[in-house]
């Protein structure tokens, strides 16, 4: 049995991925359309069905470090998947991957390292780095059409659908890795991809400044079977 701790976006599409493959349930904190009802903050993972794999889906803004800590601790003899962010890099400049030392620089980066490193110290652990999601309703580029002075023009573009993640997930269910970057291989510059996204879609085209700090970050994958060529949109 695999459980799904959170039925946001992401944790949806798993549910589809796992569905021909796995049993498994998922959770949300109001119970309601079907899923069981679980706040990973307050409640106890006694009081959900006994599951050999927990893939923990929870923005960084909604987890209580404390609480949180408290109760997946209390989880035995399972694997848990923790989904995390390439946002633990902050502003590191150049390539990174897998190897490279976290920089956070946000609270909820510094959370989510927190909260990668004493589930590393755990055997059954996977820490997945999703760069930034996409899906076909929800982009990057809708949030920053008609934007102006908008900073570090050249920076490569790190992106990764929801498909993908959820689609890699079930694949690194059986695996030994411990700590995977997700990530797109093609790294497009800011400034002409997101103005062709916008201008593709009709929408207002944003404006950058010419100023810019340094090169920005490539994240990067020394996992070759999870290096994703899909079509960036």
């Amino acid at each position: 049995m695999i459980a799904i701790i959170g039925a946001g976006k992401l944790g949806k599409l798993i549910a589809n991925e796992l569905e021909q493959r796995h049993e498994y349930y998922s959770t949300n904190t109001t119970g309601h359309d079907g899923y069981k009802k679980f706040d990973i903050n307050s409640d106890s993972f006694t009081t959900l069905p006994l599951a050999s794999t927990y893939i923990i889906n929870i923005p960084p803004s909604k987890i209580n470090f404390d609480s949180f800590i408290k109760n997946v601790k209390s989880i035995k003899h399972a694997k848990i998947i923790f989904i995390s962010s390439t946002s633990v890099y902050g502003d590191f400049e150049g390539i990174v991957d897998e190897l490279t030392k976290p920089n956070p620089k946000s609270q909820s980066a510094n959370k989510l390292v927190r909260i990668e490193n004493i589930l590393l110290t755990q055997k059954e652990s996977l820490i997945i780095r999703p760069a930034g999601l996409y899906d076909k309703d929800s982009h990057p580029g809708f949030h920053l059409s008609g934007k102006d002075n908008i900073k570090n023009y050249n920076h490569p573009v790190n992106l990764i659908s929801r498909e993908d993640v959820a689609s890699a997930i079930v694949r690194l269910l059986n695996t030994e890795i411990q700590l995977i970057n997700l990530v797109n291989v093609n790294h497009p510059k800011k400034q002409s991809y997101y103005t062709e996204f916008c201008r593709s879609r009709g929408l207002d085209t944003p404006r950058f400044s010419l100023t810019t700090n340094g090169r920005g970050k490539e994240v990067k994958t020394k996992y070759v079977d999870f290096q994703f060529n899909s079509p960036l949109p």
